[in-house]
């Protein structure tokens, strides 16, 4: 049972007491901290899968809510979250750096949402450069392939094409003709979405 807690900045620490494990995290309302864990745990949707994973098999009576520490900003209850990380190592966190979304997996929602915020965005040549030196040298598997399709017929179109040109090797000349052709096509369809908008 949690004891009462003022609405302040801090660190705080929820212990399972089966298995003395333990979750460490920090807010700027430690109280009301608590009951956005208990909610998230009852629904099934805590961030931390360890977490969940434990609080469905042990049950909410088995975990004890503390606050470690108390600070004067909410700044500093970060910073206080990550020296107890580093020093007491909570085996229930899934991020180790305080305040940070590194390291933690995210879903196929989130991965979609992500997909569909970069469509159509302009890149920058930075940025296009990167990835064509990451996807240099990188080859498409059949298997790839059919998982882009959209029909049978689709897919052994792609076989097809893929099969005919395997091992084909582009000529500097080819490769700009490609380029022209793709920013040709590119202006075109920006000039066609254009006039509907108009």
């Amino acid at each position: 049972m949690a004891k009462r807690i003022l609405p302040v900045p801090g660190v705080y620490r929820i212990t399972c007491t089966t298995t003395g494990k333990f979750y460490i995290g920090s807010s700027s309302k430690v109280s009301h901290r608590w009951t956005k864990h208990k909610n998230d745990l009852s629904k099934g949707r805590h961030h931390s899968e360890k977490l969940q994973r434990a609080w469905d098999k042990y049950g909410a009576g088995a975990f004890v809510f503390e606050a470690l520490e108390l600070t004067p900003t909410p700044a500093e209850a970060l910073m206080a979250e990550q020296i107890l990380i580093d020093t007491l190592h909570p085996t229930l966190n899934v991020l180790t750096v305080a305040g940070s979304c590194l390291g933690r997996p995210a879903s196929e929602k989130q991965k979609s949402a992500a997909r569909a915020a970069q469509l159509g965005k302009p890149k920058s040549e930075e940025t296009r450069r990167k990835i064509s030196e990451a996807l240099r040298g990188r080859k498409i598997t059949k298997e790839a392939l059919l998982s882009r399709a959209t029909s049978p017929l689709v897919a052994a179109h792609l076989v097809k094409l893929h099969e005919a040109h395997k091992g084909t090797r582009h000529t500097a000349e080819h490769i700009e003709k490609i380029r022209v052709s793709c920013l040709a096509y590119a202006r075109n369809k920006l000039a066609n979405t254009l006039a509907c908008v108009v």
